[in-house]
């Protein structure tokens, strides 16, 4: 387990080229360049968790954002060969260990969607992305 930013950019453009089977290739490549366009350091401002694999390469990570009683899940994601290993699950319930008493919101992608709710969030509305696609949004008090 890795705490701080780990140059996860790079995997969340990777992550988001497998989500064809939900959302269309326009949506999906104006969400590249929104990615490509920020900061090279995105992460660096957001607290961070990560696993690696025995090679130590980065295989998961979370990343969430506080304000006062709130919380915001930035991020998580895990390369897909690693996957429904419970690995992400991990990764949340260790960020949620951070969040104690707050109320943590998801701006998720509609495919993870589940995910979250199997984990307790409750799917409170659809929104836009920044990015201009249809997301989820979830929260749970931890």
């Amino acid at each position: 387990l890795l705490h701080g930013a780990m140059g996860a950019g790079a995997y969340q453009i990777d992550s988001i080229s497998e989500l064809t089977d939900t959302y269309t290739p326009e949506e999906l490549q104006a969400w590249v360049n929104y990615v490509k366009n920020e900061t090279a350091n995105r992460y660096a401002a957001f607290e961070n968790l990560g696993y690696t694999d025995e090679n130590n390469k980065l295989i998961s990570f979370v990343s969430w954002t506080t304000q006062d009683n709130l919380a915001n899940i930035e991020c998580l994601y895990t390369v897909a060969p690693y996957r429904r290993q419970k690995i992400g699950e991990f990764l949340l319930q260790e960020a949620e260990a951070n969040l104690k008493d707050k109320t943590v919101r998801i701006r998720s992608t509609l495919n993870a969607r589940s995910f979250y709710e199997k984990s307790g969030y409750t799917f409170t509305a659809y929104d836009i992305s920044r990015a201009g696609f249809r997301i989820a949004l979830l929260e749970k008090k931890v």
